[in-house]
């Protein structure tokens, strides 16, 4: 049992580490310890070690009176019963219907969350792992990490992927400057995540041959999410010379995984776009495969129809804009309008479009 140490302090130690430590008051030791039913007196001191910040099992039988780890057994069968009994544990690891999720004892500690359904928050987080995205796992070690390319990029990652991170998963991500790297983001250690990740596909490891999990594919919104999350953080968009010394706008996007780039290619199909696609490129010795969306009407129809939640990409759209270029379509203009106001107030508060 973790903190099993706590149980062979003195009895002037075990009070010194309750009050000093911890903080908790005399009388607050007196009223637990008064309890009468053992069974309830293990409760009450759970979740009082819980709210004073270690809800450890060993630390609520010292709380408790106790020197053993035996009244647990006896009137819970485990520590981990006896904390979901208590209320410690706010996650969903009862209700969790994913295969194979597994959770560890710091997900329960940390209300690690799983979605009990894939919603467009969810797929949108599913497309930024399959843009910018790393899991590992190996004995108990399980750690998922987000990492942008560019410092630049700190604003989409602070107002817009951290917090989708705490509305799926329950938990805020810090992140931080890679310096060396040139890079920002943030690293979860977390069982849940990793293996509810794995479960829906999403590779341990290498990505080379990653797609977009089948149970998103199914639904076209959840395409969409997913598809927006991608180009946040592995789409361009560049400029082209066209006739004369006239310039258009291009989105690109070059990547390892040919099973993506035509899942990719399939939905933008389905949705109306333009594209182009370009298979088994080389360069510096490495295959790749290539996507080219060329034009204005592309360009807003994106905006029309996924939109970019990353400040880079958005710039950049605005950028066309106010050269002077325009949608031809004046039903698509007043769209665009309405949904580029939207957009640009969201990304300002630092909210979700």
């Amino acid at each position: 049992m973790r903190g099993d140490w706590l149980l062979k302090l003195s009895e002037r130690g075990k009070e010194n580490y309750l009050i000093k430590e911890l903080g908790i008051s005399q009388k607050t030791i007196q009223e637990v310890l008064k309890i009468e039913d053992k069974r309830e007196r293990l409760l009450r001191a759970m979740r009082v070690v819980a709210k004073y910040g270690d809800p450890r099992s060993a630390t609520a039988l010292v709380l408790a009176g106790y020197s053993s780890e035996s009244p647990i057994v006896h009137y819970f069968g485990s520590s981990h019963d006896l904390r979901v009994e208590s209320g410690v544990y706010k996650g969903d690891v009862d209700s969790c219907s994913w295969p194979g999720v597994e959770f560890s004892q710091a997900d329960l500690r940390r209300n690690i969350q799983i979605p009990k359904a894939i919603t467009t928050e969810v797929a949108e987080l599913i497309g930024i792992h399959i843009g910018d995205g790393y899991q590992r796992a190996s004995n108990h070690f399980y750690e998922v990490e987000v990492v942008c390319s560019s410092v630049d990029e700190r604003q989409y990652i602070d107002n817009h992927v951290v917090p989708l991170y705490e509305r799926v998963y329950g938990i805020r991500p810090k992140p931080r400057i890679h310096e060396k790297r040139g890079a920002c983001g943030f690293r979860i250690k977390s069982k849940a995540i990793v293996t509810f990740q794995k479960s829906l596909g999403l590779p341990i490891g290498r990505k080379t041959s990653v797609t977009i999990p089948e149970i998103i594919m199914r639904s076209r919104e959840s395409r969409i999410a997913c598809l927006r999350g991608i180009a946040d953080t592995e789409f361009c968009i560049t400029r082209k010379r066209g006739g004369g010394k006239k310039f258009y706008p291009m989105i690109t996007a070059d990547l390892r995984s040919r099973s993506l780039v035509e899942q990719i290619e399939w939905i933008l199909k389905t949705l109306g776009f333009k594209v182009l696609t370009y298979y088994d490129l080389v360069s510096e010795g490495c295959c790749y495969h290539a996507l080219r969306m060329c034009g204005l009407e592309n360009l807003y129809k994106w905006i029309e129809v996924i939109g970019f939640n990353n400040p880079k990409h958005y710039t950049k759209y605005l950028l066309w804009k106010n050269l002077g270029y325009c949608p031809t379509n004046t039903t698509t203009e007043r769209r665009v309008e309405t949904l580029e106001n939207h957009r640009a107030q969201s990304l300002f508060n630092g909210t979700t479009t």
